[in-house]
C-alpha cells in the first residue's frame, strides 16, 4: 500500500514539474517576442514571428521598409 502511495506521489510531482517547466518556456518565449517586436517597431520595422506547437519553439524576423 505505501509503494502504491509513494508511486502516486512521485507520478503526481513529475507531472506538476513538467506542467510548471511548460509553463515557464511558454511564458518567457512571449516575453521574449513581446519585446523583440517592440524594439522592431521603434526601429521602423515590421515584425514576423514563426512560432512551432511541438517544440514550443519560434522564428523572428525583423523587415524594415527602408
Amino acid at each position: 500500500m505505501i509503494k502504491k502511495l509513494n508511486l502516486t506521489t512521485a507520478l503526481i510531482m513529475i507531472i506538476l514539474i513538467t506542467l510548471f517547466l511548460l509553463a515557464s518556456k511558454v511564458y518567457f518565449n512571449t516575453k521574449e517576442i513581446t519585446t523583440a517586436s517592440e524594439s522592431c517597431y521603434e526601429n521602423g520595422g515590421n515584425p514576423s514571428v514563426e512560432s512551432t506547437f511541438l517544440t514550443l519553439g519560434y522564428s523572428f524576423t525583423c523587415s524594415s521598409d527602408k
